[in-house]
């Protein structure tokens, strides 16, 4: 992965240490991943091949929007 960065920093003419600048002001403006990743709201169709899965474990999906 860090051959793929290098790259695209080598082709986009931007620096290591800009990327580093870039990367702590959008931890400061919008927080980091060091907690994870949460999706805060979902609504998917009744119809949807995995609803029945999300309804059947109501303590990991608390809370359901299901739309027809």
């Amino acid at each position: 992965m860090q051959e793929v960065m290098l790259t695209i920093m080598r082709l986009s003419k931007i620096t290591p240490q800009q990327v580093g600048r870039a990367r702590k002001k959008k931890a400061i403006a919008k927080g980091g991943f060091h907690q994870g990743v949460f999706q805060k709201h979902v609504d998917i169709p009744t119809t949807h091949p995995e609803a029945d899965d999300f309804l059947a474990q109501p303590l990991k999906y608390p809370y359901l929007d299901m739309v027809e």
